[in-house]
């Protein structure tokens, strides 16, 4: 329900009521797209009361005086005394409510669709509009006002970057540059180098232009998914001509029409689809023909051009159109090359990322996964199709891929847990559904993407998490959003009002092909209000209306609810024109017939399907009542009928439209519905449909099927029977053996669904197979000679003994990793920082991996060094602790026993060991195995050092020593006391009740504003690559501690710099102030595993505060968070936050105070053993201060400070300044005079 308050004026108080019935009736036309308004009124002065319905008519360029006297008839029923009554139920959910009150009116108004969150602003200016003149056209109210403009040019406003003048070749050219030996394509048929995939390219290329390829020309490619179709995009361009993709399974009528479309000369292909295309109408080109000649020398090269025209077209699309025919959309080199490196980055592309190839090559998606990964470094990973389509996530973890680009309805029907490693998702090409949002946000990096075959494919996407609108796409990377009004594109709308998204770039495709008309209703000149905003751009932007519906969301980003144009939908990722279906139904039938296609929602089920609507009457004679309402039987009469219609349009669907395209339904009825005005009423089209199920609309399947029951008689067929059961939510006695699959409501993902669940059953099919079955009686026969999958699940003996978190199944952990519950004492969660260090280590950063070379100086021997390192295993158990994923979560397995995990390498002599340990520094793990392993290095039989490899998952810099110490008495022979075991600390941090540290730090940062120093703008990884050093002396401050010095002296350079009264940032603690277990002799101090915790600090400078009421802050707060400082960061982040951070805050900055010693060597028998760390950058915070203090020194206590930063997110000059005022504020806070003094006297106002 809405709310406006409108101020009471000079007019008559009927003619007040009749504007305000007119402003609403032109929001909500407006709203809804439509000149149709229609909504239920009622108007109140306190003692009586009148109600009425209204539907009006309200054209651009209708009269508004003659609107008026159209509602003054209307509101003309006398008054009915009393209150307003409440509202009756029933299906009209538009509702306006007029009371009058003491100088102004109260409206309410409940409207069915979004509607601008500034309603009370958008009511009173049309209000004001109508009431200034009742001559006015309806086209000349403007929804929008000032303040509206003023706001969206503050918060959704967004630049563009500056076009390019290069072509996709050359950025290609860069790449080769900079990662020559870097693997660019990891394929079924082969892998390549980009220096490789660049000679590659250029041979096939140079065959091309033998064979005939020139510049400004169009080739077709048809391909399988493989490493050609990357080697023939750029060996195409490479020729100057551009590129389209073809897939062999649509019918070859298309085919032929796809290829005469663009004029193609020659068609790119490989042999196995030779029979398949070999009527598609012009010549082609086998490309493993072209390759054996080429490297055979059997064909002189042609040369290559030495240029090529950045506005010629780089690749065409195809997208459904409305005529029947599909449109051409052309992507020039400078659009392309405009948008492609912002957009990849936005997208998370980046040298380190692996891309599994996952679309179709014929739809926009293949664009970004394709060439967004080899433009930015990273390696296209390609897995043959059935496999994919088979097992997905399988051939993820078989590449160890990070990026997936998936549809919304394709990422429904996969579960998120066989996702390993850790992946980015881009999802998008439809509505992002709550519950899939929430379901893949817990377990992996997830953004919802949004673009369109027009503007360079993904032009956009927002990270979402459970707590995000689904609807959210986030800011744009190359391109601009404007929401204008549906029906007047030269209207702008208001900030929340919904519209059509209307896109500004450079990066837009140029033109659809041959389709002058369509290209000017979609590209448009700048709107008419575009100048009157004064923006400067580099050069004249192109405007594009996308036809989707949205509005720009309270953050000043996009969010998209559909599309504004009812003929154009999305199913199952794919832009669909019902036009084309409804010109291609039209034709076939040889004459014009009321029809019309609808996207429909049977009951109970998950995705929609299409279905055409006939006005059959001529071909069907005596059917029931309109839709059907009472009764879906048909008599046999009517069904031999049906069966005919469809005969009749079965051949034109096959011949003309991909399977995505093709009706699941035809519908016939004695008339198509209207609404009031005349118009066809496809809501009550999708109202009816969405009473029945799937098996009660099968009557009209398109799908012929036998209808005689056959029970479900073997072993198979019941498993089969239970299996689309459950995917398809139809009852099971409803399934039979000659239940048709496609007619019981199923689909291709359907399909996808069932051949994992009858994986799960030992049966192996494929979704074609699903499919293509007659029935399901056959499709079980074809199983049952299929040979068995998996193996059968046997229960784990004891496994509920090692589980001690009840919220986790043992027996599913074990049986993965193929563990005994006998080999393993405990699995327990882990702390926020062993996750993070986990992920960070297996994920693309491949950081918080840490190696450590001891060198030996002096005589060691082999067998006793080899058995101490066993007992250093044996003694700790976080060094045999192995870490998994299981339901979204890292667990730490720990394992009762572990054979030292030692490699030993023979060295040839002692100058080279320097390069092996740099060789071996490289080497990362993977989850579900356990990160410590030691290399011993050897040259002449005689140990010269080990390497240890460990995750910051069992160490932190305080336990080093002790690591040290253990392996010295080890191997000395020294009695040791029980080592207390990180297995026991962590039960003590992770499994009481932490609501009250959680209570806590929500108390310490409710009223404390977000501290951004750095203002990121991208997410994308940039560990700190720059560091400043100073050494300083500091007089003690009596009661106070070195870290609250420094402390404070951040707090105040961060307070100055942001104008802030209150700041805050990262500490690191110990995360020792413990006693696990109430155990006495468990004693922290000398615990080996990753203890030490992130926990924020908040410095307050209220005015006229002195230097010790600042420290006293500090220390006091220290006290009180010492208490709660196992609670993980990502947990306070997550949960204690207050609600006006970001959605995605991180600290910024983080003040780390190292108090212990560092241990570079110790006593190993009689030899000196030194330690090197080799640790790898980190994107931790964006900023660090980092203290350590000196040891032995003369002259007063001594400092080391360190300022790290990244130079990509601070420039190094700011960066100077802020460690200069840092450096400033600790000498003058600790000066003997200065505790008393009042800190913005001493140093300045903040």
């Amino acid at each position: 329900m809405r709310k406006a308050s409108v101020a009471a004026n000079k007019l008559p108080a009927a003619e007040q009521i009749h504007r305000i019935v007119l402003t609403f009736a032109l929001l909500q036309s407006r709203q809804r797209m439509s000149t149709e308004a229609s909504f239920s009124a009622r108007v109140s002065d306190g003692a009586n009361f009148r109600q009425f319905d209204l539907c009006l008519e309200l054209f651009e360029h209708g009269d508004i005086a003659a609107i008026l006297q159209l509602i003054r008839r209307e509101l003309s029923l006398p008054p009915t005394p009393g209150q307003i009554p409440n509202p009756p139920d029933g299906d009209m959910s538009d509702r306006l409510k007029i009371t009058a009150k003491s100088g102004h009116w109260d409206v309410e108004a409940e409207f069915s669709g979004s509607h601008a969150s500034t309603f009370d602003q958008t009511f009173n200016n049309i209000y004001s509009q109508l009431c200034h003149s009742a001559q006015t056209k309806i086209s000349q109210i403007e929804t929008i006002c000032e303040d509206d403009v003023r706001w969206l040019l503050q918060y959704a406003l967004h630049a563009i970057p500056e076009p390019t003048s290069t072509d996709a070749v050359t950025m290609f050219r860069h790449s080769v540059e900079l990662w020559p030996h870097k693997t660019a394509i990891e394929a079924w048929d082969g892998w390549l180098t980009y220096l490789e995939l660049e000679q590659e390219s250029t041979r096939l290329a140079e065959s091309l232009v033998s064979e005939g390829v020139r510049p400004l020309t169009v080739v077709p490619i048809v391909l399988e998914f493989s490493k050609w179709a990357l080697v023939s995009i750029l060996a195409v361009w490479k020729t100057g001509a551009a590129y389209v993709f073809l897939d062999p399974s649509h019918p070859i009528n298309r085919l032929q029409t796809l290829t005469k479309r663009v004029k193609a000369s020659f068609v790119l292909s490989q042999d196995s689809f030779r029979a398949q295309i070999r009527d598609i109408g012009t010549r082609v080109l086998i490309i493993d023909e072209i390759v054996h000649r080429s490297s055979s020398q059997e064909t002189s090269f042609a040369e290559l051009p030495t240029a090529i025209d950045i506005g010629s077209p780089a690749y065409v699309i195809f997208t459904s159109g409305s005529t029947g025919e599909p449109k051409a959309v052309v992507h020039t080199h400078y659009a392309f090359c405009s948008g492609a490196l912002h957009q990849a980055e936005l997208l998370g592309f980046s040298d380190q990322t692996r891309t599994l190839q996952n679309a179709p090559l014929i739809f926009a998606g293949a664009v970004p996964e394709l060439l967004f990964t080899i433009l930015q470094g990273g390696c296209l990973c390609i897995s043959k199709q059935e496999e994919r389509v088979k097992d997905l996530s399988g051939c993820v973890r078989h590449h160890h891929s990070n990026m997936l680009i998936i549809s919304s309805s394709s990422a429904a029907i996969q579960d998120p847990k066989d996702f390993k490693p850790r992946q980015t998702l881009l999802m998008g090409a439809e509505p992002l559904p709550a519950h899939t949002a929430r379901k893949w946000a817990a377990l992996h990096n997830n953004c919802n993407g949004y673009g369109s075959t027009e503007t360079n494919t993904v032009a956009t996407c927002c990270p979402f998490s459970t707590s995000v609108a689904s609807q959210s796409v986030g800011p744009g990377a190359a391109h601009q959003y404007w929401i204008t009004d549906a029906l007047n594109y030269d209207r702008l709308v208001p900030p929340g009002s919904l519209g059509e998204v209307v896109v500004e770039a450079y990066a837009l495709a140029s033109e659809y092909l041959n389709n002058e008309e369509a290209t000017a209703k979609s590209f448009p000149p700048a709107p008419l209000w575009y100048p009157g905003l004064e923006l400067k751009r580099p050069s004249a932007t192109r405007f594009f209306r996308s036809g989707d519906l949205g509005r720009i969301a309270t953050d000043g980003t996009l969010e998209v609810h559909g599309r504004t144009d009812p003929l154009q939908i999305k199913l199952r990722g794919q832009r669909i024109e019902l036009g084309e279906i409804e010109a291609i139904t039209i034709d076939a039938l040889g004459r014009p017939t009321p029809l019309v296609a609808e996207l429909i929602l049977p009951q109970s089920q998950d995705r929609p399907s299409i279905a055409v609507f006939v006005a059959a009457s001529a071909s069907i004679d005596n059917l029931p009542a309109i839709l059907l309402s009472e009764n879906l039987e048909l008599s046999s009469c009517q069904e031999k009928q049906l069966d005919h219609l469809r005969e009749k349009l079965a051949p034109a669907w096959t011949n003309a439209l991909p399977d995505f395209m093709r009706p699941a339904y035809l519908v016939p009825l004695t008339r198509l519905p209207r609404t009031a005005t005349g118009k066809l009423d496809r809501q009550q089209l999708r109202k009816w449909c969405s009473k029945y199920t799937a098996i009660e609309l099968a009557v009209f399947s398109t799908t012929k099927s036998d209808r005689r029951v056959r029970p479900l008689t073997s072993d198979t067929e019941l498993k089969l029977g239970e299996a689309i059961s459950t995917i398809l939510r139809v009852p099971r006695q409803r399934i039979h053996g000659n239940s048709v699959f496609t007619v019981l409501g199923g689909d291709s993902l359907a399909a996808i669904q069932l051949s994992q669940e009858l994986r799960k059953h030992g049966l192996a099919a494929s979704p074609a197979d699903v499919v293509r079955s007659e029935n399901l009686a056959t499709l079980a026969e074809a199983l049952d000679l299929t040979p068995p999958v998996n193996e059968p699940i046997v229960s784990i003996q004891g496994a509920e003994r090692v589980i001690e978190d009840r919220n986790l199944n043992a027996e599913i952990v074990l049986r993965y990793l193929k563990l005994t519950a006998d080999q393993v004492e405990t699995i327990l969660p882990t702390t926020d920082s062993q996750s993070r260090a986990i992920e960070l280590g297996i994920g693309p950063e491949k950081c918080f991996v840490y190696h450590f070379a001891l060198r030996f100086q002096g005589d060691i021997e082999m067998s006793r060094l080899v058995s101490s390192l066993q007992s250093l295993v044996d003694r700790h158990d976080i060094l045999r602790t192995l870490f998994t994923r299981h339901e979204g979560r890292i667990l730490q397995v720990i394992l009762n026993e572990l054979q030292c995990p030692l490699d030993s390498r023979a060295i040839e002599a002692g100058d080279l060991i320097d390069e092996t340990v740099r060789q071996i520094s490289t080497s990362d793990f993977q989850l579900d195995q356990v990160p410590t392993k030691f290399w011993l290095l050897s040259v002449d039989g005689l140990p010269k050092a080990v390497v240890l490899r460990l995750s910051h998952a069992q160490f932190d810099g305080i336990s080093l020593p002790l690591l040290w110490n253990s392996l010295s008495y080890i191997y000395a022979g020294q009695t040791l006391p029980t080592a207390p075991q990180y297995s026991t600390y962590a039960r003590a941090v992770l499994l009481p009740d932490m609501t009250p540290s959680i209570e806590y730090f929500k108390d310490l940062l409710h009223d404390c504003p977000f501290t951004d120093l750095a203002k990121r703008l991208s997410a994308v990884h940039k560990p700190q690559n720059r560091q400043l050093s100073r050494q300083i002396t500091l007089n003690p401050a009596a009661g106070f501690t070195p870290a609250q010095l420094f402390q404070a002296a951040w707090g105040y350079v961060s307070a100055k710099y942001l104008h802030m009264r209150a700041v805050s940032f990262d500490q690191i603690v110990s995360g020792r102030q413990i006693r696990p277990i109430e155990d006495y002799d468990y004693d922290t101090s000398q615990l080996l595993g990753p203890c030490l915790n992130d926990v924020p600090v908040v410095v307050r400078f209220p005015e006229q505060q002195t230097v010790r009421q600042m420290l006293a802050q500090i220390r006091d707060q220290h006290t009180a968070t010492a208490r709660h400082e196992t609670l993980g960061f990502k947990t306070i982040l997550g949960e204690c936050k207050p609600a006006h951070w970001p959605q995605d805050a991180r600290m910024t900055s983080s003040v780390q105070y190292r108090g212990f010693e560092d241990r570079t060597s110790f006593p190993l028998g009689p030899a000196e053993c030194k330690v090197e760390m080799m640790e790898r950058n980190m994107d931790l915070e964006d900023l660090t201060v980092f203290v350590k203090p000196l040891r032995d020194v003369d002259g007063g206590p001594k400092f080391d400070v360190g300022f790290l930063f990244s130079d990509e997110v601070v420039e190094e000059t700011q960066a100077n300044s802020w460690f200069d005022e840092l450096i400033g504020a600790v000498i003058a806070f600790s000066a003997d005079d200065a505790m008393d003094e009042v800190v913005e006297s001493l140093l300045g106002q903040i």
